[in-house]
């Protein structure tokens, strides 16, 4: 998935140095971490979610922040970056 392949990437979530890019036509989910990038077919991608949010909970004491607190924990890090 390059841009010489034609592909329609869009960014979906976060902001400089974390975002996710999508591109439709490849079901591809991009993640770039400041320098480095990962490419996941959607499935992989959603399951790396999946685990990624099992981490939180773990991380919060096992209690799912709410939709709120969630929200307010990414605009911290928007404005931090």
């Amino acid at each position: 998935m390059s841009a010489s392949d034609g592909c329609k990437r869009n960014v979906i979530a976060g902001g400089p140095g974390c975002r996710v890019l999508y591109c439709r036509d490849c079901n591809v989910a991009e993640l770039e971490l400041g320098s480095m990038s990962m490419r996941l077919e959607e499935h992989a991608f959603r399951t790396l979610a999946a685990i990624l949010q099992e981490a939180c909970v773990e991380l919060d004491g096992g209690s799912l922040p709410s939709q709120l607190q969630a929200k307010e924990i990414l605009n911290r890090f928007r404005r931090s970056h």
